[in-house]
């Protein structure tokens, strides 16, 4: 018997059939496990989640506090913790937030299981006053925490670093480029300068003698021309003495010496015309009997 090609495909086993029914959690949504609740700042509910929000305070009222609440609150709330950005103006506040940001999740982490319907329990809970989340928000509070070395949270400098760095072609910025901070940068120029020339050449060195004399520091020396750069001074030119000195001949150069000679002769001659008239009127209060008050 000749075979077909393609061979025909066998015939589809018959339907599989039980008599037993499927288990009763089988279509039931998964557990969502216990329920945890944290304390949550009433100022973290004065901030909007959209728009713009300022936050006036002096310092040591809250800020800090405020904005690792902030980013706790956007965890919770299903927002990564990369999409979150945090920009802070020295490296000390950016070490401090990072930080404390870390030491909130870890806590919050800790949070005792509670249960939503009983108004009673002891701290009362309620969702105005407590971050209330089931095991998803400590899977998300987990990953951020799992994953904070991704953590935006920088300077401003090292936020736009970071920025340049990933669109390095758009920028045409290198990549192992490095950020310098403008301090050290001049802290270890100033120190340079001050073995090589300061202490060195004569005429620097007798300007450092006499700076050190008069009860000052180098600190104080490299505060002072630290900010004379920061105000862009010239770094050449002559000496302030010099330049007194200039002025002063401008000024003569310019100045009427015959106006001036004229304005003190008129001086002159007034100047007997009120003594004359004071003696009168000394006289004349003598012979009413008024007692002078002068």
């Amino acid at each position: 018997m000749s075979e077909s090609w393609p061979p025909l495909p066998e015939e589809p086993p018959e339907a599989f059939q039980t008599d037993e029914a499927p288990p009763a959690d089988l279509f039931d949504p998964p557990d969502p496990g216990p329920t945890r609740a944290w304390p949550r700042p009433a100022i973290v509910e004065r901030v909007p989640l959209t728009g713009h929000a300022v936050i006036e305070a002096s310092a040591g009222t809250g800020k800090t506090f405020t904005i690792e609440h902030l980013v706790v609150d956007r965890l919770l709330r299903g927002v990564p913790l990369p999409e979150i950005l945090v920009v802070t103006f020295t490296e000390k506040a950016t070490a401090e937030l990072r930080a404390r940001v870390r030491q909130l999740i870890e806590r919050v982490l800790t949070a005792p299981v509670v249960d939503p319907a009983n108004p009673g329990q002891d701290p009362p809970v309620h969702p105005d006053t407590h971050w209330i989340f089931d095991a998803a928000g400590r899977a998300r509070l987990d990953d951020a925490l799992f994953g904070f070395d991704r953590a935006s949270i920088f300077t401003i400098h090292g936020f736009c670093h970071r920025v340049l760095a990933e669109l390095a072609f758009d920028s045409g910025q290198l990549f192992d480029q490095d950020l310098i901070d403008s301090t050290r940068a001049f802290n270890r120029a100033f120190r340079e300068a001050l073995r090589t020339r300061l202490a060195t050449v004569p005429a620097h060195k007798a300007l450092l003698d006499r700076w050190l004399g008069e009860g000052h520091d180098v600190h104080a020396l490299e505060r002072l021309l630290s900010t004379a750069h920061r105000q862009r001074y010239p770094t050449d030119g002559p000496a302030l003495e010099d330049e007194i000195v200039g002025l002063l001949d401008q000024l003569t150069a310019e100045l009427d010496v015959g106006s001036v000679v004229t304005d003190y002769a008129g001086t002159a001659i007034t100047r007997p015309a009120l003594s004359a008239a004071e003696k009168g009127l000394r006289a004349l209060e003598a012979a009413l009997g008024i007692e002078s008050e002068r």
